[in-house]
């Protein structure tokens, strides 16, 4: 094979693996954590919720771990999204916030979420009604592989949103205060619906 001929089989095959890689998800929900004010903002759902510091939210797939990276992608395949996940910088405390277009009411949403997902957890605290800011909510706390989860669902607009925090099963009661005050600083960053 002529030199020019190989340089050009080589450069070609290259691009094909290159573009062979799985494709990043596409996004309709685009954020972003700021992380100097611990602000994460989605300007298309129109929210913000400030973390407090030493909280880190990766909000591109491409910084996601392999775990991340695949609970996003069976989200996908949902018709969910998953706009960020993170934790603090030990590892003691985790977030992540899942979003979808379904439009159903709160409670519809909550109760679809919670029996599809109850036979997953080993303990569970009830489903039960709350206020976030002055969005209708539903707070659902349970026990999964040693650790603890409050999850909350809302609805902006016509996009129902479940926003999760977790920590060990033994440190959730002393956090539990933390994480209500995270889930209480949201607020529109356009019309709420």
């Amino acid at each position: 094979m002529p030199f020019s001929k190989f340089i050009i089989v080589s450069i070609v095959t290259a691009f094909m693996m290159l573009t062979s890689c799985a494709p990043q998800l596409k996004r309709f929900y685009d954020g972003h954590f700021y992380i100097e004010d611990a602000i994460y903002e989605n300007m298309s759902l129109q929210f913000i919720i400030t973390y407090k510091r030493g909280w880190y939210l990766f909000t591109e797939e491409y910084e996601m771990d392999n775990a991340t990276k695949a609970f996003a992608r069976s989200l996908h395949k949902r018709n969910q999204e998953l706009l960020y996940a993170g934790a603090t910088a030990d590892g003691l405390y985790g977030s992540r916030c899942i979003a979808a277009n379904f439009n159903f009411p709160v409670e519809k949403f909550a109760s679809n979420i919670h029996n599809a997902n109850k036979s997953d957890v080993q303990k569970e605290y009830g489903l039960t009604k709350a206020v976030i800011g002055e969005l209708p909510a539903y707070k659902w706390v349970y026990d999964q592989m040693g650790f603890r989860f409050v999850e909350y669902f809302f609805k902006i607009n016509t996009c129902n949103i479940r926003i999760a925090f977790w920590t060990k099963t033994e440190l959730f009661n002393n956090n539990i205060g933390v994480f209500e005050d995270i889930i209480s600083t949201i607020s529109p960053s356009g019309p709420f619906l």
